[in-house]
């Protein structure tokens, strides 16, 4: 392959990654087909189009409003298209656009980890979903990527702005989500208070916009408190995934042991960050809705960035010496 030229290897890739698109949009319909029956029953995400839906799945609107597009515009074509057609519409266009970022998030990684890494999400991510059905995760997990990707793009003002349309787009996804990726941006990428302060404002006045003047109707569904039930490891014990990462984690212990180590000095925000937030999942979400974790892959690939330039500059110090 190293022979071949540039632009039939990108051909090669665009092709793999619309396959593994396809492979995952069809195997996340498949899995999940019965959660159709609720949605034709009780109209869940209808409501939610109609602005009459359930707190807090309401005030993520902006993945949703995709589908609604979608749907909408299938039905134009044939009235009788169902909803899980668009979802599979949306996410094969999301899955696409995330194996193509991540591939050049992970640019710093030799090729086969890179293809094995999205190979790998495209599998396992049914599981991530496995206690329900959430049509909206992988659009989410794309606008984080989007976040990360184009912020590297730019510097000074037009960054900031870039990172603002960023920041307000994710609080219209997942408010919690956006004022953890608020947090890491500014202190990843700016040096200013000022701008700190206001971008880490922005998730919260807009989920006050959403919850108290967009959708003051919206109830929430879910306990208020988990943490009984998380702590009983019943949760856990009822994923597959729980019994895969438990495996891994077995064996690959020391390498990851090893790989934190090294990397919470140069980026501890990020292990703060994933602390806090599995802390805030054990009380208020459950733990083992793996999909709540996935936004955390964007932020670990930039970290890993920062890992790989640093052990170049130590190289090349070495070298000089």
């Amino acid at each position: 392959m190293k022979d071949q030229p540039n632009s039939l290897l990108d051909r090669r890739r665009l092709l793999f990654h619309l396959l593994l698109a396809a492979f995952l949009a069809n195997a996340a319909n498949k899995f999940f087909i019965i959660e159709l029956d609720y949605e034709l029953t009780h109209g869940f995400y209808e409501r939610i189009f109609q602005g009459t839906g359930d707190a807090p799945d309401q005030y993520r609107i902006l993945p949703l409003l995709a589908i609604k597009g979608v749907r909408t515009a299938m039905r134009w074509i044939q009235p009788s298209a169902p909803f899980n057609h668009a979802v599979m519409v949306v996410n094969f266009f999301c899955g696409f656009l995330l194996f193509e970022i991540f591939f050049r998030l992970l640019s710093h990684r030799p090729q086969r980890e890179r293809y094995g890494f999205n190979i790998g999400l495209a599998v396992l991510y049914i599981y991530t979903l496995y206690t329900g059905w959430r049509p909206d995760s992988l659009a989410l997990l794309l606008v984080c990527s989007l976040v990360m990707w184009l912020g590297q793009w730019f510097r000074g003002a037009r960054q900031y702005a870039v990172l603002t349309l960023g920041i307000v787009a994710l609080s219209f996804c997942r408010s919690d989500m956006a004022a953890i990726y608020a947090v890491f941006l500014s202190f990843t990428w700016l040096s200013s208070w000022p701008q700190r302060i206001l971008l880490v404002t922005w998730p919260f006045a807009i989920q006050f916009f959403l919850q108290f003047y967009l959708f003051v109707d919206a109830t929430y569904y879910t306990k208020p408190i988990m943490i009984w039930d998380n702590l009983s490891g019943y949760y856990l014990a009822r994923n597959p995934a729980s019994w895969l990462l438990a495996a891994l984690l077995l064996l690959y212990f020391e390498k990851l042991w090893s790989y934190i180590r090294h990397s919470i000095r140069q980026m501890p925000i990020f292990y703060v960050l994933l602390v806090g937030y599995v802390f805030l999942v054990l009380f208020v979400g459950r733990l083992n809705e793996y999909r709540l974790y996935l936004p955390f892959i964007p932020l670990w690939m930039v970290l890993d960035q920062k890992l790989h330039s640093l052990r170049n500059h130590h190289l090349n110090t070495n070298q000089s010496q």
